[in-house]
């Protein structure tokens, strides 16, 4: 299972907002369902009760409340205000908080472990993937017995897919919501 995050925007019924454009936002899941592309639709980002950091199989970060007004902020209480749809770039950190990280820490060390066992093609498309579930040069050439430097010079041309068909999906689905009917 592929394992992609997003810090998407939530609304009251629990959807999730990937993108945003022209004040409105590409609402790509509801609940823990992730929706077809057919039925990604807009709504408008003043609908925005907050955010969470998100993951295609359904993992969910903590929710930040979306504060009202920039008196209501309290980041202790995980109320973060902002007068547009995504949350100030000095929050997102914040948000995130390194639970996406922690949330596929197991999967790529999994990976990591594995690659002595891999063989030919199967070795670079590991490589790939624990380096967009982002692994370092150094975590690879520990994992082989490699330095970081023989690591990368090895397979620095591993596939690396940061865009996938979903994000292609969303992407025209956003140009869609952007072009004037």
């Amino acid at each position: 299972m592929r394992h992609e995050g997003l810090l998407g925007a939530t609304f009251a019924d629990g959807g999730v907002g990937s993108a945003y454009a022209e004040g409105k936002v590409l609402v790509v899941r509801l609940g823990d369902r992730e929706l077809e592309p057919d039925e990604y639709h807009a709504r408008p980002d003043a609908d925005i009760t907050g955010w969470a950091h998100v993951c295609s199989c359904g993992w969910r970060g903590t929710h930040w409340r979306r504060a009202v007004t920039p008196r209501d902020q309290d980041l202790a209480a995980r109320r973060v205000w902002s007068a547009h749809p995504s949350p100030p770039m000095d929050t997102i950190d914040l948000i995130s908080g390194h639970e996406y990280a922690d949330h596929i820490a197991p999967i790529r060390e999994g990976l990591l472990a594995s690659l002595l066992r891999l063989a030919g093609d199967h070795v670079l498309t590991a490589v790939g993937l624990a380096r967009e579930l982002g692994a370092s040069w150094s975590d690879i050439g520990a994992a082989t017995g490699l330095t970081p430097e023989d690591a990368h010079a090895r397979w620095q041309h591993a596939p690396i897919q940061l865009f996938t068909p979903r994000h292609g999906a969303q992407l025209a689905a956003l140009t869609r919501l952007c072009t004037p009917a």
